[in-house]
This record gives C-alpha cells, structure tokens and sequence, in this order.
C-alpha cells in the first residue's frame, strides 16, 4: 500500500488542502510518478518542510519509493535536524526554509526536484519506513519507526463518513498527532485547514472559521485557549477531539455550551 494509490481514488479537482501555499488538489499534489519513481528508489530522506501541501505533495512522490522518510518539525534548530537526519543514516534533506542551513555540513534542498538525478534504471517498490520525532519534553527527542499501514491504523481508509468534512489542523504535522489528521483528511478526500504554525491563535481560528471547518482535534490545554478567543464561537464544529493530556470536567463542560451540535472525544 501506497499514498499515491490511495489518493488515485480522490477526484483529481478535489481540493485536499488549504495551506500558506494556496489551494492543494490531487493534481497540484502529484508529481509525474512515473518519471520520477526511479531516482527516488532507495533514498533516505529527511523532510524540514513548514508548508503541510508542500510535505504531502513530497511525501507522495517519496512513499514507496525511498527507504526512509524522516519527518522533522519545522521548529526543530538546524543543528538538531542535521544530527537526527545523520542519525537516521539519510543522505539528504529537504526544507522550504533551507537558509536555516547555511552554515551546516549537510546536503540540504529547497525541494523534491532540487535532488540529484541518481542514474537507476529500474523502479524498486519498497514499505518506506517513516520515522517520527518525540517532543523531547523529557530531554533529547528520540526517533520512532512507523509504516505507512501503522500510521492508518486508527484512520478510515476511503471512509464515506468523512465526505465533506473539513479538518483543522492545530498540530504540527510533523509530529504524530497531527500526521495523523493529515492522513485522516486526505486518504477520505476531506479537506485540510492548516493554517501556518507561526499564526497567532486568534489568527489560526479566522482561517478555520473561513473555510468551513467542521472537525478540530486539540490537547485539553489548547482547547482551553480556543474557547477564550474571540473567534471560537464562529466555529460551526461537528467534532471535537482531545488528546495528549487529561481533560477535566470544567474543559469538556465549556466545549459542550459553545458547540452543543458538535460529537465531543477523548
């Protein structure tokens, strides 16, 4: 199983994500696959990239195709990325911020057609192993190896459930909970929200509210916030999941008076 596979079912002028970007279709999002699907067999990658269409559209041409898929959080210092990429035994990383890297030792990439061309002449399909990064609350952040079919687990594949739905994403991509989401909205054609990480709350929700988000999945801390924002009552949420940390009774009692529509899960 692929992520270009599953998204060959997604109409192709669907869009699937709305980013700093722009719009992102299944068009927009894939690159010629066959043409690239050589050179891309057997890489070892780590991604540093900010823009979530601009992730999926690499991690598309790149499932299935590379060995490795390392995703590093956009916050994460150079210094720290290049140690994990080295770590992980990649040769390359890709990052929309590349500047960051000036003075590093590495070979670093503004994208996907930046690579250079490895003359193969065969296409080798492999599982990529995609490996995530902890949050390192507790000291240096330590890698974990995922599977494509691991990562789907918990979501429904091609599900008719999800048809119009607009996920917002308040989660850094890049780490599990929200590949999670990204992976949820995608593989079910739903749209994704994701505003910029460097947004202010306030702004975040605007963007939210401007595109019709209809399920919102946050930690109890970050509901906590949404709910004081002046914009959170222009939420028309059907779903409301919270994870990561325990919610009390007063988080879930102020989520049930501003969105009574709306399934709550933790």
């Amino acid at each position: 199983m692929k992520l270009s596979t599953l998204l060959s079912k997604v109409n192709k002028d669907a869009v699937l994500i709305s980013s700093a970007s722009g719009e992102w279709n299944l068009e927009k999002l894939c690159l010629d696959l066959e043409t690239c699907s050589a050179r891309l067999s057997g890489l070892r990658v780590a991604l540093h990239i900010r823009d979530p269409g601009v992730a999926l559209r690499t991690l598309v041409a790149l499932d299935g195709r590379a060995e490795v898929i390392l995703l590093l959080p956009s916050s994460f210092e150079a210094k720290l990325a290049i140690a994990l990429a080295r770590s992980s035994d990649c040769t390359a990383l890709i990052s929309d911020n590349s500047s960051v890297f000036s003075d590093q030792t590495f070979s670093v990439y503004p994208d996907l057609e930046s690579l250079p061309s490895i003359q193969n002449s065969y296409t080798v399909e492999t599982e990529t192993r995609w490996i995530l990064a902890t949050s390192g609350s507790t000291g240096e952040p330590k890698l974990v190896s995922h599977t494509l079919a691991s990562l789907l687990r918990t979501t429904k594949v091609n599900s008719q459930q999800y048809m119009g739905v607009h996920w917002g994403l308040l989660y850094d991509y890049a780490r599990f909970a929200g590949l999670q989401v990204l992976l949820q909205s995608v593989t079910t054609a739903s749209k994704l929200i994701a505003p910029p990480l460097e947004m202010s709350l306030e702004d975040k929700l605007l963007m939210l509210v401007k595109n019709g988000c209809t399920h919102l999945s946050a930690t109890p801390s970050m509901w906590r916030m949404t709910a004081m924002m002046p914009r959170t009552e222009q939420l028309r949420l059907r779903q409301i999941t919270l994870g990561g940390e325990i919610a009390d009774d007063q988080v879930l009692a102020t989520l049930h008076k501003l969105f009574p529509q709306a399934k709550i899960s933790h």
